[in-house]
């Protein structure tokens, strides 16, 4: 975790010139969001505004924002499929890959650098990806022999996996291939950083 919030630190350093930035700088948003009895009121409202209480519907909300705001047309919102529990569990790729091409990368500025934790969903490997540790024996298997390393049949797992770690180049990331596509990067926070979240993405 050291090294891997060196690497992000080194990145987010090398991204700023002076007061400004090279690469507009785009912070992802999700919450799993669920209502209290009372909210924070104005002057002008009455002391207490009632609410439905938290055992109502939750909803989970995606955004994005940059040093002008929140991005336009970026908003999600959807209810959840539970009412407790982290939010995490209710997305999956499928729905965070839409948004991502649908309503994120049409309104950010060009070239930008999309900074996002490593929710499990931002992180589906890319069809062109070297396998990891998490893929099954036979895809870790199927990647040595294409290239040129085939294992001894009686192999462990663990035993791939040390090949892996030795001659595998870093993992493609599906998201990433998509942000190049259109001229973006991506850049993940080093796990159990929330702080480096402005939004407190965790």
């Amino acid at each position: 975790m050291v090294a891997a919030r060196q690497r992000y630190l080194r990145q987010k350093r090398a991204n700023r010139k002076g007061y400004g930035v090279i690469r507009p700088e785009v912070y992802l948003y999700e919450t799993y969001n669920h209502s209290n009895d009372f909210v924070w009121y104005f002057d002008d409202d009455d002391p207490w505004i009632q609410k439905p209480t938290g055992k109502g519907e939750r909803l989970i909300i995606i955004n994005a924002i940059t040093q002008d705001g929140w991005v336009p047309g970026a908003t999600l919102t959807f209810k959840s499929s539970k009412k407790t529990g982290d939010y995490h569990g209710q997305m999956n790729q499928e729905i965070f890959t839409k948004w991502f091409k649908d309503m994120l990368i049409p309104n950010i500025p060009k070239g930008s650098l999309i900074i996002m934790d490593n929710a499990s969903y931002h992180n589906v490997l890319s069809a062109h990806s070297p396998p990891t540790c998490a893929c099954s024996k036979d895809r870790i298997v199927s990647w040595l022999e294409r290239n040129n390393f085939p294992p001894r049949e009686d192999c462990l797992k663990v035993e791939l996996v040390e090949i892996l770690n030795k001659i595998a180049p870093s993992p493609i990331y599906a998201l990433d291939e998509i942000a190049e596509e259109y001229g973006h990067k991506i850049l993940r926070t080093p796990p159990y950083h929330p702080e480096l979240q402005p939004l407190g993405c965790g």
